[in-house]
């Protein structure tokens, strides 16, 4: 057994680096996080842009002066400001149909990767460990699922009825159970996905809410089997106890 303090393992400065990483990336993705909104913001308020002002570039500052807070504090305050940035990415989801695709998705990447680094460093609660998973799943969904319709997109012009005369029809999309991405025919190459098409944030949040869903009643499912075993076991092992005495 070493007892010379002034002795260090090789696992020493390695356990020293893990304590230290998670709040290193928190620091750094929160840092980005808030210097993308500062520049977002002023590019909105250049623009007069408020919808992009108030629903993208001041959720990600806040986000941002969050992570950068729980990155130096203490657990408790950290947890609370894990709320804070869940709700901002909450009202970013409901407004990204407002932006490029492309900007949508490294939105959405950053902001979940500040929550999974709290949730590295500070373990957080089980209803945050749910939510990060049900984001997980429904963004995995983007690539297991997709079909044309029932996502209806706009085709041309010169086909629907007065006065804006679109012509709607099936187009393809991906997620599930909601379709949160969808081609967008008019601007891009019909029946592929890229950059062009259309994020719906909305639909990716009610797919998170049902994957959430999903997720605590499966626990609830396990947690009520586990009971009746346990029970089953007691009474079993009570009634060989009976037995075995008489």
């Amino acid at each position: 057994m070493n007892n010379d303090p002034l002795r260090t393992t090789p696992q020493d400065p390695i356990r020293r680096a893990l304590t230290v990483l998670p709040s290193l990336v928190l620091f750094l993705i929160g840092g980005l996080s808030l210097l993308a909104g500062i520049v977002w913001g002023a590019e909105s308020i250049s623009h007069k842009d408020s919808l992009v002002l108030w629903a993208i570039a001041v959720p990600m500052t806040i986000a941002g002066s969050m992570s950068l807070i729980a990155a130096m504090g203490r657990p408790r305050a950290s947890e609370r400001a894990s709320y804070v940035v869940l709700l901002s990415m909450i009202g970013q989801l409901l407004a990204m149909s407002e932006i490029p695709w492309f900007a949508a998705f490294s939105i959405v990447i950053l902001q979940s990767a500040i929550l999974i680094s709290m949730a590295v460093r500070f373990r957080f609660r089980p209803d945050l460990r749910v939510i990060l998973v049900a984001s997980a799943l429904a963004g995995c969904s983007y690539l297991v699922y997709q079909r044309i319709g029932p996502a209806i997109g706009v085709y041309g012009t010169e086909c629907g009825e007065p006065p804006d005369r679109l012509c709607y029809g099936p187009v393809l999309a991906a997620g599930f159970p909601l379709q949160y991405f969808a081609d967008v025919p008019t601007i891009s190459v019909p029946g592929s996905l890229g950059h062009e098409d259309e994020f719906r944030g909305a639909s990716l949040l009610l797919d998170i809410l049902v994957y959430c869903a999903i997720i605590m009643v499966g626990q609830r499912f396990a947690r009520i089997l586990r009971i009746r075993q346990r029970d089953r076991r007691d009474r079993e092992g009570s009634f060989e106890q009976h037995a075995g005495g008489g």
